[in-house]
């Protein structure tokens, strides 16, 4: 399973594109300027253990876990640069975390059963990076 696989389906087709419209929120956190990190972390995700939650940003950073049980919480969690393909994309030991430029960048999350190419659930989220961002997302939007 490699990060390409993800992107090209996150954002680009789930809905003719119509999916990665901005969602309009903005990060939460002490904001500073300037280039920084993006964290993302949720409220409780509930029934869905034993998949995978996956974020990406603009094709250059990404994000996952595996969702242990079914009342799931992420915690505050910076995004990493993607992997080289043949990489674990799950694995954030691999790339460093991703330094993204001032400005607003598209965060796009699902929750996937392992090996399938198609979310079950989704979100866009457009974030304004102003030095160390986090972006907390609603886990009910993200549960069945």
């Amino acid at each position: 399973m490699v990060t390409t696989r993800f992107r090209s389906v996150l954002c680009a087709g789930l809905v003719g594109g119509a999916a990665c419209a901005s969602s309009g929120t903005s990060p939460t956190g002490d904001a500073g300027s300037g280039p920084g990190r993006i964290f993302i972390s949720t409220t409780t995700i509930s029934n869905q253990a034993n998949k995978i939650f996956f974020a990406t940003a603009t094709n250059v950073s990404r994000l996952c876990s595996s969702i242990t049980s079914n009342s799931f919480a992420l915690t505050a969690t910076a995004m990493t640069n993607t992997p080289d393909a043949g990489d674990n994309p799950c694995d954030p030991t691999v790339t460093p975390e991703t330094v993204f430029d001032a400005g607003p960048t598209t965060i796009t999350i699902g929750i996937f059963v392992g090996g399938q190419q198609t979310p079950e659930k989704y979100v866009v989220r457009t974030v304004t990076v102003a030095g160390d961002v986090t972006e907390n997302i609603d886990g009910a939007l993200l549960s069945p």
